[in-house]
């Protein structure tokens, strides 16, 4: 199935952004890049995270912890294995705050600085940013946009009937699902096509986007996912409604 997706794309270059891009950093450029940032951050201390090598096969998958309320914990981190379970299937290695060493779940006493550090350490390590954005969420607004700055491929994943922010870090690949685990097999075909370009940065009629690249050609890489997934691709619908979530403490606010 996916070979013959990948087949049906590549002969339809109008339709998919072949044209009229400019390169704006090339896969060396864009590594050269995330070295300079992760200096300039100062994440280039210690031994297991010299020079802050990029797994082409990684991704980190945010999470909304701190602030999720009680009654959406559980759905929130099933929704979060099923995706883990996904991206493993696509041979993807990730990389889950939920159970991480320094998640507010497991351990409270590390800093905001230190939380911050390991963090964006992951992501500077990490080729993608998967993650399901079902609540509001500052961290993950932080850790998407991070992705952005840093030439990741950001892949969002949004459930079908939710209206999110209009405030969205691009250029991203922003995506819907009705049910992960019956369409577990669709999303493992997207994250097997994106691994076979290699990643730059390039503009497009003005716009930043992700610059996918086989061989000689250089393509929009959502542009080739929305072409192969229209179904999937997040429209956003302003009669769609928000996830409304009740305050139990408005009083620490005063």
């Amino acid at each position: 199935m996916l070979f013959s997706k990948l087949a049906n794309l590549f002969i339809m270059p109008n339709e998919i952004g072949v044209s009229e891009i400019k390169v704006l950093q090339s896969p060396q450029d864009r590594i050269r890049h995330q070295i300079h940032k992760g200096t300039e951050q100062g994440l280039n201390a210690g031994a297991e995270l010299t020079n802050l090598k990029e797994v082409h096969n990684a991704a980190y998958c945010p999470i909304s912890l701190t602030q999720t309320p009680e009654n959406l914990r559980e759905l929130v981190a099933y929704q979060q294995k099923t995706l883990l379970k996904i991206l493993e299937s696509a041979g993807i290695q990730a990389y889950d705050p939920l159970t991480a060493p320094f998640s507010p779940d497991q351990n409270i006493d590390y800093s905001p600085e230190e939380i911050y550090n390991q963090d964006l350490t992951r992501i500077h390590m990490a080729r993608f940013l998967v993650g399901i954005n079902s609540n509001a969420s500052i961290g993950f607004g932080v850790e998407w946009q991070a992705a952005v700055d840093l030439y990741k491929v950001p892949i969002i994943l949004v459930p079908q009937g939710l209206r999110i922010s209009r405030m969205q870090p691009q250029p991203s690949i922003i995506l819907t699902f009705s049910n992960l685990e019956t369409q577990a097999d669709t999303f493992k075909d997207i994250f097997e096509i994106c691994q076979t370009f290699q990643i730059g940065k390039g503009l497009q009629n003005n716009k930043p986007i992700i610059l996918g690249i086989q061989g000689r050609d250089h393509y929009n890489l959502a542009e080739v996912i929305y072409t192969a997934y229209p179904e999937h691709r997040y429209e956003h619908d302003p009669q769609k409604p928000t996830l409304i979530t009740q305050a139990l403490n408005p009083e620490i606010l005063l």
